[in-house]
């Protein structure tokens, strides 16, 4: 029923989705939630990003690069809506052992640009699949954050 409803909710937002546009060239700045880290935007034209994200979680780092295509929502140009894909991996000491994992991550979110300040707020939702060292999903495989940048 969650994925009924998600899936209802994505093509609604999809639906209301207008135009493209953003409203600032780049950004860096915090990653706060599962887990948390730096994050940087850069926009490739009006309507595509280019996203990474580092992060440090269980003893371990990690790095995610995404491929984003945003659409503004409604007649502000501030709050786009966004979704993409990528691919990450994690270095993790897992129970005193070594522990590489190589994946394939989604990303679908919402950002809203300041307009009286060089700063962004999105927020998103971050489903991945590892397929390094064993393909494995379970309800754990999806991250949510709400990440805050300096706009440049």
């Amino acid at each position: 029923m969650k994925k009924i409803v998600l899936t209802f909710v994505v093509l609604c937002v999809l639906a209301l989705a207008k135009g493209y546009s953003q409203s600032y060239k780049g950004g860096i700045g915090l990653r706060l939630g599962r887990p948390s880290g730096i994050t940087g935007k850069t926009f490739l034209n009006k309507n595509a990003a280019l996203e990474g994200i580092f992060h440090y979680w269980k003893g371990g780092f990690g790095l995610t690069g995404l491929y984003e295509i945003h659409s503004q929502l409604g007649r502000d140009k501030n709050l786009q809506f966004y979704y993409g894909a990528g691919a990450g991996f994690t270095v993790q000491d897992h129970y005193h052992n070594d522990y590489f994992s190589l994946g394939i991550d989604g990303v679908i979110g919402i950002e809203y640009k300041i307009k009286s300040a060089p700063i962004s707020l999105g927020l998103d939702i971050k489903p991945y699949l590892n397929v390094i060292p064993e393909i494995g999903i379970s309800e754990t495989n999806v991250d949510a954050a709400l990440s805050v940048r300096y706009t440049f």
